[in-house]
């Protein structure tokens, strides 16, 4: 498996709903993304998919700053992620 998705997606293959499956959120962004609205829109779309692969909730790296993480929520809201 080369990204979080391949293993959502084999887990569930291998044992339907047996586990839970928590997947990553980076509410300031990860590393390797590109800084900006783009590089958020794009980690978004990639967090979307991962739940639609099956995972069940998202966990979220350490923040410091409650309004960047208020703003995170309603993202995920808006693409959908409850």
């Amino acid at each position: 498996c080369d990204r979080a998705i391949d293993l959502v997606k084999l887990i569930r293959q291998l044992h339907g709903d047996y586990f839970s499956i928590g997947v990553a959120g980076h509410p300031e962004g990860h590393a390797s993304s590109p800084k900006g609205d783009s590089g958020r829109d794009v980690e978004m779309q990639h967090l979307k998919a991962k739940m639609l692969a099956g995972a069940d909730f998202v966990m979220t790296q350490f923040f410091y700053d409650m309004d960047v993480f208020l703003d995170f929520v309603r993202r995920c809201k808006k693409a959908g992620i409850d």
